[in-house]
């Protein structure tokens, strides 16, 4: 005759004590998470505030690792909006205008507005240009260069400046290896077009050649 197999009282006692074990441990888990909170988001802050910084002096690698940091310990404290505002700017300088005007950063927001004010004559925009290429801020050259061939789109000239000003940015500006295969294909089309333009061009062709090679 087969008799059913009953726990004992000892074991009853002990599977009961296991029970409250993880029942108080899951509590204090909770406990500790909630007690956390203010920490985890006064530190996120903290990482954030350094983004901030890095992002301002257009150090964008950096500040996207700052921000996932913050990231990591706050989710829904914007950090992911600033990681692909870094990722933007690092193509278009023009993306970080509202940030500048957050963070009232004049100097910034003064250099932003002279390259994005357009010239009075080409000649005179081109020589805002080679400035700006002189002074590493290839960027801003950029954004001045795109206005002058809103003005004339058949200088050769206009179209071999926003080249190297595409190519300095690739070569001295934070940004990931897609993004600066980006702007180097980005360059090599201006490039292109200025030889296109004039096929004695030996400026357009000597770059062409240069900008080819980085991307083979």
């Amino acid at each position: 005759m087969n008799r059913t197999k009953t726990a004992s009282p000892g074991s009853k006692i002990k599977n009961q004590k296991f029970i409250i074990w993880l029942v108080a441990l899951a509590a204090l888990v909770s406990v500790l998470y909630f007690a956390l909170l203010p920490l985890r988001r006064d530190m996120a802050e903290n990482f954030s505030a350094q983004g901030d910084s890095l992002l301002l002096e257009k150090k964008y690698l950096e500040a996207i690792v700052e921000y996932h940091k913050a990231e990591y310990l706050c989710k829904g404290c914007q950090a992911e909006n600033k990681i692909q505002l870094a990722n933007n700017a690092q193509l278009n300088f023009l993306e970080l205008e509202s940030f500048l005007r957050e963070k009232n950063s004049i100097k910034d927001l003064e250099q932003l507005a002279a390259a994005n004010k357009v010239p009075s004559s080409v000649s005179e925009g081109l020589e805002t240009v080679k400035k700006m290429i002189e002074d590493n801020e290839p960027q801003l050259a950029e954004i001045q260069t795109e206005l002058i061939l809103e003005m004339e789109k058949d200088s050769k000239e206009t179209w071999a400046y926003l080249g190297l000003a595409r190519l300095q940015t690739a070569r001295i500006v934070q940004m990931s290896e897609s993004n600066r295969k980006t702007k180097l294909l980005s360059a090599k089309e201006a490039f292109a077009k200025a030889k296109e333009l004039d096929e004695s061009y030996e400026l357009a062709k000597q770059y062409l050649k240069e900008v080819e090679q980085l991307l083979s």
